[in-house]
C-alpha cells in the first residue's frame, strides 16, 4: 500500500530555499529508499512550501520522515509539519 508524506515549510526571505530545493533536497528524497514520486509546491509570496512524496508503504515513507527531522537546523526552510498518511486514491 503506498503511503504519502504531507509537508509543510517555512521559507526564510532569501534565495537561498529554491537553490537547495534543487541541489540538495529533490535529489536526497528521490533516492530515498521507496520513493514513488514528489511534489513541491510555494506560495504566491515564497514565504511557505507545501510538498506531497509518495513512497512504497508505510516503513519507507517513515524512515524518509525520520531523515527530515534529523536534518540540520537554521538553514532557510524550516519544517513546520510532516504527516505520514495512506494513500486512499489516486487519479
Amino acid at each position: 500500500m503506498l503511503f504519502g508524506i504531507g509537508v509543510e515549510v517555512r521559507v526564510e526571505p532569501h534565495g537561498e530555499a529554491g537553490e537547495m530545493l534543487e541541489s540538495m533536497v529533490v535529489p536526497l528524497v528521490t533516492a530515498s529508499p521507496g520513493f514513488v514520486c514528489g511534489y513541491w509546491l510555494g506560495s504566491d509570496d515564497q514565504s511557505t512550501g507545501t510538498s506531497m512524496l509518495i513512497f512504497e508503504n508505510e516503513e519507507t515513507a517513515r524512515g524518509a520522515v525520520n531523515a527530515m527531522r534529523a536534518a540540520p537546523e537554521g538553514g532557510p526552510v524550516t519544517i513546520t509539519r510532516a504527516d505520514v498518511l495512506p494513500v486512499i486514491a489516486q487519479a
